[in-house]
């Protein structure tokens, strides 16, 4: 969590038998309900950049930091009413 309404979400993949529940996205959806930020921001891989994409967050790659491994800042902006 940052002092300006921010956090970093820290990767946490679910088993392949968890994966496609929903669960991940209620997640974000509890995080977002319970917490007062205004941005939320992901670093990940290729895998999981779909997942993020669907549930709103704007993708950006950064490049290879592995070889042949390149990764992504997810960002989303909270908006709320």
């Amino acid at each position: 969590m940052h002092g300006g309404g921010g956090c970093d979400r820290r990767p946490h993949r679910g088993g392949p038998s968890c994966q496609g529940l929903g669960l991940g996205r209620e997640l974000l959806k509890a995080t977002v309900t319970q917490f007062d930020f205004r941005r939320i921001t992901a670093r990940t891989e290729t895998e999981a950049v779909g997942f993020y994409r669907r549930c709103g967050f704007s993708v950006g790659s950064f490049g290879e930091i592995y070889r042949g491994v390149e990764r992504f800042d997810c960002t989303l902006d909270v908006i709320r009413a």
